[in-house]
């Protein structure tokens, strides 16, 4: 069964879930000198300079698990949301920042027709 926030909890509580995942991506990137931010819907681009793909991936692993660990108070209820990451790294041969953008939304892509709450990096 496919949960969507904004279906369960109408689209105040998915606003609460955009806002309180925006201010978790903002905690996680500012203490690794790194950014984030809306990219449209319910995505966010995060960037980490200088960051390996598995320092990447245990990164991305981290804000994962600390998603699932939480939940959210909202009237009398208690809102539980997931994420999934999708991950890619600059290579030597990216022209701009075009590529590394169409590897990391096959990487998302993969994880949400895929495995779902998870993470993914892409080659």
């Amino acid at each position: 069964m496919k949960f969507i926030v904004n279906d369960e909890y109408g689209h105040t509580g998915g606003d609460i879930v955009i806002k309180a995942f925006s201010h978790i991506l903002k905690a996680f990137f500012e203490q690794h000198d790194g950014y984030s931010f809306r990219w449209g819907g319910e995505e966010f681009l995060c960037i980490l300079p200088y960051t390996t793909e598995i320092d990447a991936t245990k990164f991305a692993q981290n804000i994962l698990d600390y998603v699932n660990s939480i939940e959210l108070p909202w009237k009398n209820l208690k809102i539980k949301f997931a994420t999934s990451c999708g991950i890619s790294i600059f290579k030597d041969e990216d022209i701009d920042y075009h590529q590394i953008i169409q590897r990391t939304d096959e990487a998302i892509y993969y994880v949400k027709y895929s495995s779902k709450n998870s993470v993914h990096f892409q080659k």
